[in-house]
């Protein structure tokens, strides 16, 4: 009856530990973050098991995994790691001594005392089966006595179809995580722990994780080209997993026994999205590779160092008996060797080239289509980017953050920097199209900022052809914008603010490009240095 280690969980590690990404850990930890997203369940096969699901610190899963730990180098050896299960019955107490602290005692699996579980896997949702409930040799075993009546015995004698009394009863379990290492240097071994976890109820009046409808988008984030063991390129790269994702894991592993999975795409030069090869297909911490193709485009051969590759990811689930189909929407794009500019004018590609080496294009707009009408956002990141380059100072954002709609920081710092304001009290807008007037504005109050006791003064500037069209809050700008011949209109002299007629608005009439804003910006910077 002594079951302590499920082998699943030693060949699921082994096969985490056959994708290697590289040795990032470079100091021994101190600590883990606490478990959390618990869930309980029978487990799948066996009634008379309790399954505990919860997720674990990607951190200890990097640094347990000798394909991202130099323990030579950290002076270490003898590797091991588990999670300790707490529990308690209703009002009873915790099982917890200074034992476990050590592992000085071994606590055998039938006990009902979970001082240590057996090896963790790479997954970031973890499973670990407690509640042997069967009947042992003798009869009662010391599991059943602890339980009491909070264990409805059943009729075989094997105690096969012995069940916990969950309808009068309410077990609640933390869990945390332990990693043990010998100290090379100290000769003694060594324990790093995490907090225990948030107390998870299960039973009578216990409120488990909400059966998952959605899956949100996962956040990606540093690129970086590298080698498989064969020498085959991939893209190593950071993701951060949403909770609710994570939730939903755990809940789909209790009551489906699946898991979510993770679909990867790249994007090669720009020849469309396919399907790519990932080195991990499930939840499995915040690193993540993608094999890149030897060739692309029927038969073209992949110059890794300089193609324009393009990465995402998101969450799928195919669906089960109690969780149905599901899927996210795709994440950000990351990107390798990126070109300033996917499609531009034939008359912008020169000053978008000299703005592209003054390092006047913000990554929002890098491998961006310029003909396309620039939003607020995108001008935040331009007016910043212009500020910071001329005043060698990086502002701060504004805190606490005014807008429900956006947590960008360049955003805020255009906000701090009255460079931009929102369109209400709570809102930006940033996905808005802006036209040349708001356009003018916005880049005169960025200069002002830069300069704020230069002369400003437009006196002596004519009006526009179309001067009446230029909102009052704008005539300021649009002229002294002129004045510099930083912003130019049509041969006309129209400064063509915004659209004035339905018709006018179906084309585009006075919307500011992309190439244009960046044009604006650069003719800025070369003004004021």
């Amino acid at each position: 009856m002594k079951r302590k280690v499920i082998s699943v969980l030693i060949t699921a590690f082994l096969m985490i530990s056959a994708f290697p990404v590289g040795a990032f850990a470079v100091n021994i930890p101190t600590s883990w973050r606490a478990p959390s997203s618990l869930m309980a369940g029978v487990t799948d096969q066996f009634e008379y098991q309790t399954s505990i699901y919860f997720s674990v610190d990607s951190e200890l899963l990097n640094f347990i995994d000798p394909d991202k730990t130099d323990y030579e180098v950290l002076g270490i050896d003898s590797i091991g790691h588990t999670a300790q299960i707490d529990w308690k019955l209703n009002d009873g107490s915790w099982h917890y001594t200074p034992d476990w602290d050590t592992l000085s005692k071994d606590y055998s699996y039938d006990s009902g005392i979970y001082a240590q579980t057996g090896y963790l896997d790479g997954e970031t949702t973890q499973e670990v089966t407690i509640f042997d409930l069967r009947n042992g040799d003798g009869g009662e075993t010391p599991l059943q006595a602890m339980l009491g009546s909070a264990m409805i015995r059943g009729s075989e004698e094997s105690g096969e179809d012995n069940r916990l009394d969950l309808k009068n009863n309410t077990f609640y379990f933390r869990v945390r995580l332990m990693v043990d290492y010998y100290d090379q240097n100290s000769g003694k071994k060594q324990f790093v722990y995490s907090p225990w976890s948030e107390v998870m109820a299960y039973g009578k009046n216990a409120t488990a994780l909400e059966k998952p409808t959605y899956l949100e988008k996962a956040t990606i984030s540093n690129p970086i080209v590298g080698k498989n063991d064969d020498g085959s390129p991939k893209i190593t790269f950071t993701v951060t997993t949403p909770k609710q994702v994570q939730d939903a894991n755990n809940y789909i592993r209790a009551k489906d026994a699946s898991s979510i999975e993770v679909q990867h795409q790249i994007n090669i030069n720009n020849t469309g999205w396919i399907e790519g090869e990932a080195g991990v297909w499930w939840l499995s911490g915040e690193t993540r590779s993608i094999n890149v193709p030897a060739t692309y485009d029927n038969g073209k051969t992949v110059e890794v160092d300089k193609a324009y590759i393009q990465v995402r990811m998101r969450y799928i689930y195919a669906g089960g008996a109690n969780v149905g189909a599901l899927a996210s929407e795709w994440s950000n794009i990351v990107s390798v060797n990126t070109p300033a500019w996917s499609n531009a004018s034939t008359w912008a590609t020169e000053e978008l080239q000299n703005a592209s080496e003054l390092g006047l294009i913000p990554d929002i707009l890098k491998g961006a289509d310029m003909t396309k009408p620039i939003t607020r956002e995108e001008f935040c990141e331009l007016a910043v980017l212009l500020y910071e380059k001329v005043t060698d100072t990086v502002p701060a954002p504004a805190s606490p953050n005014p807008f429900t709609d956006t947590t960008n920081k360049q955003i805020l710092k255009a906000y701090a920097l009255g460079i931009t304001a929102g369109t209400s009290a709570t809102t930006f807008s940033p996905k808005t199209l802006i036209n040349r007037e708001q356009c003018a504005t916005m880049l005169f109050r960025a200069i002002k900022a830069i300069a704020p006791n230069a002369d400003y003064s437009v006196a002596g500037i004519k009006d526009f052809p179309d001067q009446k069209y230029i909102s009052s809050w704008a005539v300021e700008a649009t002229k002294y914008m002129s004045k510099l011949v930083i912003i130019k209109g049509d041969k006309a002299g129209n400064f063509m603010p915004k659209a004035t007629t339905t018709s006018q608005a179906a084309a585009g009439y006075g919307m500011a490009t992309r190439e244009a804003a960046i044009l604006m910006t650069v003719r800025t910077y070369e003004t004021m240095n």
